[in-house]
């Protein structure tokens, strides 16, 4: 953990503590001891092998320095930072809580470790349904190749201007890499583009600001079944995504059946029968590429 109460109940970052005073765990309230060194990433540790719920034991580096970079970056660009803040309602802790002027909380997770879908959908749920925004950042673990089969996959988000979309922290050069319109026509390769930023000369603006261009119109016709089968707990509203291919398909000039409606809930991996049979009229529609109606 990044942050300890002092005698005084006060939170203390553990960059800034005073190795001479007591700390105690903010979740259980146990004794914790600080770490700081020329190479260990400050953190406080629990003193006795304990069963907090609110603090796991053995964050790698990673993940430490990961959050002290990130808060750093969101309180240089002029939000409110809370590391580690605890939401009782929720009984959550998001790595990062940020907020900017009268806009709405954003809890930040940067995700080293393996999750469940079944534990990711209950996260990301549990912010909304309580007017959070939630955003996830991936560590090393989830930066390999991206393929149809990625660990990543399941963290896919929407955002109108990038289409679905993937965040990748890199603690080492302190940098966001942007995997946008990530997308697949049929159950072919994944295409997708890439935009990185500095976060030592970048602000979060720049990236709030980011409007990457598509290397292909017809690249923004494709859709991403897994977002729209596999992911739906990491959209607010799929039927904005539905309708926005919908709208695309118009475009270009043809007229596609109406979209599923409401969010559809498979299983993980599973097409439900509605949204696939969709999925592949829109396939049928790209594939015949004359405007035609399906």
């Amino acid at each position: 953990m990044l942050i300890a109460m002092d005698a005084q109940h006060q939170l203390v970052n553990a960059a800034t503590a005073d190795r001479q005073s007591d700390y105690h765990c903010p979740g259980c309230v146990q004794p914790v001891r600080l770490k700081r060194g020329a190479v260990v990433v400050p953190h406080f540790a629990h003193v006795h092998a304990t069963d907090c719920d609110a603090f796991s034991e053995g964050e790698s580096t990673e993940h430490l320095r990961g959050k002290q970079q990130l808060a750093t970056w969101f309180a240089t660009s002029g939000y409110t930072v809370r590391l580690e803040a605890g939401l009782p309602d929720l009984h959550q802790r998001p790595d990062i809580l940020v907020q900017r002027g009268t806009a709405q909380p954003l809890a930040l997770e940067f995700q080293c470790s393996p999750l469940s879908v079944a534990r990711l959908a209950a996260r990301t749920q549990g912010y909304r349904q309580h007017g959070y925004q939630v955003l996830w950042l991936l560590g090393r673990p989830y930066q390999r190749q991206l393929h149809l089969n990625s660990k990543a996959l399941k963290f896919l988000q929407y955002q109108q201007r990038w289409g679905t979309f993937l965040l990748f922290l890199d603690v080492q050069s302190a940098s966001v890499r942007l995997l946008h319109h990530i997308l697949t026509l049929d159950a072919e390769p994944l295409t997708y583009q890439t935009s990185r930023l500095d976060t030592r000369s970048q602000s979060v603006l720049s990236l709030q600001q980011l409007t990457p261009k598509m290397s292909s119109p017809l690249c923004q016709v494709l859709i991403c079944s897994v977002t729209i089968n596999s992911c739906w707990w990491l959209v607010s509203d799929i039927n904005v995504v539905l309708m926005y291919y919908k709208q695309i398909a118009i475009n270009v000039g043809g007229r596609l059946p109406n979209s599923p409606v409401g969010p559809c809930r498979p299983r993980p991996r599973y097409h439900c029968c509605q949204c696939h049979t969709w999925s592949g009229m829109l396939t049928s529609f790209l594939r015949c590429g004359n405007g035609r109606d399906v």
